[in-house]
This record gives C-alpha cells, structure tokens and sequence, in this order.
C-alpha cells in the first residue's frame, strides 16, 4: 500500500533496495529543509538540520527495517505542513497535512506511525496556542478569539486528504486481530517493555561506537541481545546519534531572545528519550495506559525517533547563532 515501493520495482533486486534507502534520505533532508525554512530559518542553517537529521543514527541502525525508515523520512513533511497549517488554517494545508499522514501510515510501520500522530497533534496544537495574535484592522487592538469555526473545516479536509491510509487500515486491522499481540499473555514485562533502551547508553548519542568489543563490528553489537527475557541490547541509544557537536549548537540555540518555542522542542526531546527507556523509566508504561495503541508495540527505544526530530531544529537554531556570531564584530 506504500505508492513509493512502486518506485524501486524499475531496478533488479540488488539494487532496489538501495535505491529505497537513497531515495528516502533524500526525501528526509528535503522534508527537514522545508519545514525549517517555514520556521524562517536561514539557508545555511535550514541545510544543517536537514543533513544532520538525514544522516542521523537512525537511518543507518534502521537499515534494515525499510518500513521505519519510510515514516521517518516523512515525519519532517508531517510536521512542516502542519507548521504552515497552524499559522493558516486553509483547508488546502488541512488536505496536505492529512494527505501526508496517510502517506505516512500506509509505510507500514505500526509503532513509528503512532509516534508521528502523537507529537504532531501536540505539536500542531502548541503550535496554533502560541502563534501570532490577529490584529483588528478595524480598531487595530489584539484579539485572542480561538478559531474553532476555521478548525472545524480544516480537520474536515484533513480527514479527506487522509482517506488513502484506509487501503492500509483495514488489512492492518484484520492482521492485528488474528495475531498475538493482543494475546491476553501479552504483558508489559513480556512484550510492551521489551527492547527497551537501558538509560546507560544513553552516552551513545555522543559517542555510539564507544563500547564496542575489541576487534567487533558496530553492526553485529547492536544485534547483540544480553538478556533474552526484555531483549536488552547494550546499543539502542546509537539510534539517537546527531553528532558530537550537537549539545554545543542545542547550547548556542538559547542564545535567542524568544525560547518559548526551544524549550518546548527540548521538553519534547527530554519526553522521547525518557519514553524510550521503557521499562526502567515508568512514563512508556503510563503511556500504554492512557494512548491508544502504545501498548500493541514493543521496542520503546524507537520513540527517541521524536528526540531525533527535534534535535535537528534545535541543532539549525543553533547554527544560525553562530552565524549571527560571526557577523558581529569582536566576536
């Protein structure tokens, strides 16, 4: 149901699969880039982010579960379009937000998809709660009116433009009843905490190789399971890999006079990492609790995908700082 694998079937099955990866990087650092120059960010900075997330740890340690690597990819476009739809409101970017969600859906990846519904409906809603007041032009005095009428309608084209992830829905959901997730022996300790991310490496979003066995490979480490019962594995964190210099530029990004926006990026990154430390944390298992569908899915680990995103933009506000920076004389 996903209309991009179509794409990969022009090459031989060698190569398709590469084309597949090559295709989707490129389609995240375009979807990172457009969503950070409707934050009005400059070119440099917009083009830092995009690489930073495009080549981040969770492409190359989703290699090899293509389906994952499609909803991230799209994840920047979810949360550009909507970006444009909170300051908006039209239903055309009501329709492109919903039509990009069905994209993002019918990838195929359960789990990742419920991440990208979740922070972007908190991110959509923050976004429109904190955005520009209206000016009156008749008495040129702000006015705070929510506009539940404008939303009403975009939620209305959204829902349109989301249609297409019904030719998923419904298999997805057949699937789902006949399968053992929903096995009453299917508990959090057996199923929904396993695969969680062990705090301690944590340390490998800085330095993901740093551990590695004498002789090893990365490759075969994080293949490695060291208790069969959760399914630990001593190199989740490499997932959240941006780059060494990245706590640097997420410093040089509160350099700015308006950190509303910063520090609900940081809350929501420190939120991801903390959900995915799983069971040795208990916000994943209150979240299993009280969201929908949370607690068909295990691996929590893969909710640092949220701390990916947002590092990104944290990292480009930081750069264009710098840039400020060396602008300014006797710096």
């Amino acid at each position: 149901c996903y209309p991009l694998n179509y794409l990969t079937l022009l090459f031989p099955t060698p190569y398709n699969l590469g084309f597949f990866m090559f295709l989707h990087m490129a389609l995240a650092a375009m979807g990172m880039y457009f969503w950070l120059k409707s934050l009005r960010l400059s070119e440099n900075a917009a083009r830092l982010g995009a690489l930073t997330f495009a080549c981040c740890g969770v492409f190359w340690w989703e290699t090899i579960h293509p389906p994952i690597l499609a909803v991230f990819a799209f994840f920047p476009w979810m949360m550009a379009c909507l970006e444009n739809l909170s300051k908006k409101l039209t239903p055309g970017w009501g329709f492109l937000s919903g039509l990009c969600f069905a994209v993002v859906f019918c990838g195929g990846s359960f789990q990742t998809t419920l991440c990208v519904l979740y922070t972007s409906v908190v991110y959509f809603f923050f976004r429109l709660l904190t955005r520009e007041e209206e000016t009156s032009t008749s008495t040129d005095q702000t006015i705070n009116r929510f506009p539940w009428k404008k939303l009403l309608i975009v939620l209305l084209f959204g829902l349109w433009g989301g249609i297409p992830l019904l030719t998923q829905l419904i298999p997805a959901n057949e699937f789902s009843q006949l399968s053992n997730r929903r096995d009453p022996s299917q508990t959090y300790e057996n199923f929904t905490g396993t695969f969680s991310m062990v705090p301690f490496t944590t340390y490998e979003f800085l330095f993901p190789a740093l551990g590695v066995p004498s002789g090893g490979a990365m490759e075969s480490a994080i293949q490695s399971i060291t208790n069969q019962k959760n399914m630990d594995n001593d190199f989740l964190g490499a997932e959240g890999y941006l780059g060494v210099w990245i706590p640097f530029l997420f410093f040089l990004a509160f350099k700015r006079k308006d950190k509303k926006f910063l520090y609900f990026l940081l809350g929501f990154g420190v939120l991801a990492i903390l959900t995915a430390w799983g069971r040795y944390f208990p916000l994943h298992r209150i979240f299993c609790a009280i969201l929908p569908g949370i607690n068909l899915s295990r691996a929590p680990f893969r909710y640092v995908l949220a701390y990916v995103l947002f590092g990104s933009v944290l990292a480009a506000y930081g750069y264009q700082t710098l840039e400020r920076f060396f602008q300014e004389k006797g710096r």
